[in-house]
């Protein structure tokens, strides 16, 4: 798992347009890095585009304008650049012409909302300041990660340290799907005496060396009886915790018990196991100390600082009973 960093940029500026992707560490708290400047709070945004007035520059040719405003190829590169890899997915597949667009469509709101003096209302001054403090925090906490070197010694003793967490298995799941009480007789899933049947049927099967394909074939029903076509490799804390005890626990072949959950009745089948050698995870172990170490920075500047929460005002909400199902109009009695 990577650190990955977080472009707040060009494509977060409206809600509809595409998301921009962050990825976290053991999970941990993202390292972000932003690409564009924090917007001023003393003043109104800033143009974000270039005058069409000014001189051209050959070797970085104007390809989109607004009225007067324009925006070169070399901004609009940039702009591309601060996309998630669903984005770059989007662009590969459907050119610039969609975010050119969307680009527009900023450019047209900006205008218009600079026209109607709403940069200077205490709403839109206070969410700038906000953005702008998010970002330059972002920018100090990439800063922070980078200065934080991992050694050789550091990546070894981590990998002996938590072997056991970087552990796999390879596990084929089976779930059958229980019909809600009161559903429609066309609803998804079976009752639950059918569910539990069919789910001892596979387990049977499964326990006397029966072939998945074959149960697939017999028994597989969509969005019903599923039956994994090929195992899922897994790490501790992946599956719900009943299912995460034994999936570490039995042997290759072996088969957990059925459990039931609120919506299916589940087991799993272990076919393998791997323990990843030190340099298959040695991405993954300089970034959990990296964040580590970040971690432990943000901790003395917390202590340096002196900070003080209103307990009674964050006090955590008290847990809320759900309420207890209606009972089903009683049918009338005939006089």
């Amino acid at each position: 798992m990577k650190i990955l960093r977080r472009c707040i940029g060009f494509w977060s500026a409206m809600p509809a347009f595409l998301a921009l992707a962050s990825g976290s560490a053991l999970g941990q708290t993202p390292v972000v890095k932003p690409t564009t400047p924090p917007p001023s709070t003393n003043a109104a945004p800033e143009k974000t585009t270039k005058s069409a007035a000014a001189p051209a520059d050959s070797s970085d040719p104007a390809v989109l304008k607004v009225g007067d405003e324009q925006i070169t190829k070399g901004d609009f590169e940039f702009m591309l650049s601060t996309l998630d890899q669903n984005g770059q997915q989007a662009l590969a597949a459907q050119g610039r012409k969609p975010f050119g667009e969307q680009y527009v469509k900023i450019l047209l709101l900006y205008k218009q909302a600079l026209s109607e003096h709403l940069d200077a209302t205490p709403e839109i001054r206070r969410e700038l300041a906000m953005g702008r403090l998010r970002t330059i925090a972002q920018a100090e906490y990439q800063h922070l990660a980078e200065q934080s070197t991992v050694t050789p010694e550091e990546e070894d003793a981590f990998y002996k340290a938590h072997g056991q967490d970087l552990e796999e298995r390879d596990v084929r799941e089976v779930a059958v799907v229980r019909k809600p009480k009161g559903a429609a007789a066309g609803a998804q899933g079976l009752d639950d005496d059918a569910a539990r049947q069919r789910a001892e049927t596979i387990r049977k099967a499964l326990v006397s060396g029966a072939d998945p394909a074959k149960l697939m074939q017999d028994f597989a029903v969509a969005n019903t009886v599923l039956i994994d076509a090929k195992p899922n490799r897994i790490r501790r804390g992946q599956l719900i915790a009943t299912l995460d005890k034994p999936a570490f626990e039995l042997k290759d072949g072996e088969v957990s018990d059925i459990i039931e959950t609120p919506q299916a009745f589940v087991f799993i089948q272990i076919v393998g196991r791997h323990i990843p050698d030190l340099k298959e995870v040695t991405s993954e172990i300089e970034n959990a100390i990296r964040q580590q170490k970040v971690n432990a920075q943000m901790q003395q500047l917390r202590q340096a600082a002196n900070v003080w929460m209103d307990d009674q005002y964050f006090m955590a909400p008290k847990a809320v009973t759900p309420p207890a199902p209606a009972e089903p109009p009683k049918t009338p009695q005939k006089p």
